[in-house]
């Protein structure tokens, strides 16, 4: 075998290497990935978004998942406000609730013998 041709086949095995490697990359991020959008499809966001975040660490400049993600936070964020929103409004509703119940005239209940 000349020099020159083991030279290029070493490259050419280094070339498929990488190849291999690549290809390996890709497949997991798409599992990943998909793994992210059917967990979104079913609402599973929290599952969803670290789906996302797994396929973002093989290939973090993924256009596509960067925006999933992107829209589960923007969801979560939501839904954190309104948690927080709901329950300064119950808090609010009881307090006012209390107010009024210590407002209210106390009866007195006494036994009275039935009028014929």
């Amino acid at each position: 075998m000349r020099e020159e041709d083991a030279y290029a086949t070493k490259k050419l095995n280094e070339t498929l290497q990488l190849l291999r490697e690549q290809m390996e990359l890709q497949e997991a991020f798409f599992q990943k990935m998909d793994l992210g959008d059917r967990l979104f499809q079913q609402q599973k966001l929290e599952e969803a978004l670290e789906a996302y975040n797994q396929a973002l660490e093989l290939i973090p400049t993924d256009n596509y998942t960067l925006s999933q993600a992107e829209k589960i936070n923007d969801i979560l964020r939501e839904q954190k406000n309104a948690s927080t929103d709901t329950i300064k409004a119950w808090n609010s509703a009881k307090t006012s609730l209390n107010r009024d119940a210590l407002n209210l005239p106390c009866f007195s209940l006494r036994w009275q013998k039935p009028v014929p």
